[in-house]
């Protein structure tokens, strides 16, 4: 029997997939609760030495109660950015939510305060929007910028413009002005780049975060009671063997030993581990161009997968039931868009397509119906959740829209 790509199959039967394509149409965006649980616990036993350990998985990565409540039962907070996403939370039974935005509006505030959230300060300004009387026994954050020119010079280089959080100099000022407004106790949060990227940068990161932290304790006399290290951890079809998670969390818990922080509470916000490997899109073939180059077009466009677009960013693509290593063709994927951007990145090396196939995108289920458009008249797809051994739908593909009869000439 000829071996078969392992990259290439999907989680779930290639029968039931094959099977809710011709119910629901193409594209179609496909979860899996099991994988989504995997990942989970994965990450929780990685932090199992920390006691006061928390995740909150980003909203906005995943807009979807059904798909959030998975989530939430698996223990995990949820990290809203608008009163939009915290209905979403309230919808998945939420009750761990950290509220965080750069511009939020009243009714942001509102919301955030009417769930109990814990709140992340963007800048001191937003203390005004907080009080120790109107906040409860909660611990108040604070967004720290990664000073990633002190931390790692490999990365530090020539990185555009933050416009989140505060620098640790406008930090250290923010916490005096919370000690003086009767806040006894805070919390730091970085949103930094990908674990991963650098050898070691788990550990430069951490001790960056305990430096401040120390500071802010010696400048103000405020505990700090934890350290958020933020989400950003890589994850792809292609690299998922590359990510050694207990050992990104033992370089943590090994620097915090360290500098005598050995009991510091720390929280996470990943996103993308947990949810890319757990998506799939099913998209059809329409028609395959043998030219100089052999380009297949698909019915998913940028529209469905806009983050496609992004430099860097490159799905895995495979053929549904036709895993085999042999009799392979390099290929471009296109979408049915008239743009000339609209071309998933770089050549693919397929089994041979014919129009009626089916494609499958792999590690979709982070930014994909979250971010989708209506651009070149694509209509959001439909979602499925495969629930040991039951496919539920948990949206519906979008309808038409419709317009004014009387459009002004």
């Amino acid at each position: 029997m000829e071996e078969d790509y392992e990259l290439d199959i999907p989680f779930g039967e290639t029968e039931t997939l094959r099977n809710l394509a011709e119910e629901y149409g193409t594209p179609l965006l496909v979860y899996d609760r099991e994988t989504l649980e995997k990942q989970s616990r994965a990450l929780f036993d990685a932090f199992s030495w920390c006691q006061g350990y928390r995740q909150y998985f980003p909203v906005n990565q995943m807009e979807n109660p059904a798909l959030l409540r998975v989530l939430v039962q698996m223990g995990c907070g949820l990290f809203c950015s608008n009163a939009w996403h915290i209905s979403l939370a309230k919808q998945a039974g939420a009750k761990d939510i950290l509220f965080y935005a750069c511009f939020p509006t009243q009714e942001d505030w509102e919301a955030a305060k009417s769930v109990g959230a814990t709140v992340i300060l963007d800048n001191a300004q937003q203390l005004s929007m907080v009080s120790p009387e109107n906040y409860g026994n909660r611990v108040l954050g604070f967004l720290v910028q990664p000073d990633y020119q002190l931390m790692v010079p490999a990365i530090g280089r020539g990185r555009s413009i933050n416009k989140f959080g505060m620098s640790w100099q406008e930090l250290l000022k923010a916490a005096k002005c919370a000690a003086s407004a009767g806040f006894t106790k805070l919390g730091l949060h970085m949103q930094s780049a990908p674990i991963a990227v650098v050898e070691g940068y788990p550990e430069v990161e951490t001790q960056f975060l305990l430096e401040l932290s120390r500071e802010v304790q010696r400048q103000t006399g405020i505990e700090v009671s934890w350290c958020n290290l933020g989400g950003g951890i890589f994850w792809d079809k292609r690299h998922e063997g590359m990510i050694d998670l207990p050992k990104e969390a033992g370089l943590v818990r090994k620097k915090a030993e360290a500098m005598g922080f050995a009991h510091m509470a720390f929280h996470t916000d990943v996103g993308r581990y947990l949810a890319s490997p757990a998506g799939i899109l099913l998209s059809r073939v329409r028609g395959v161009k043998r030219q100089k180059n052999v380009i297949v077009g698909t019915d998913a466009s940028i529209a469905d997968l806009p983050r496609t677009i992004l430099p860097g960013v490159r799905y895995h693509i495979s053929v549904l039931g036709s895993y085999a290593i042999s009799g392979r063709q390099t290929c471009y994927v296109a979408g049915p868009i008239m743009d000339r951007v609209e071309l998933y990145s770089g050549r693919y090396v397929l089994p041979e397509v014919e129009p009626g196939d089916i494609l499958i995108f792999h590690g979709v289920g982070a930014f994909s119906r979250a971010m989708a458009s209506p651009y070149g008249g694509s209509l959001g797809c439909p979602e499925i959740l495969l629930d040991h051994g039951k496919c539920i739908c948990i949206r519906q593909r979008d309808p038409v829209p419709t317009w004014p009869q009387d459009v002004p000439e």
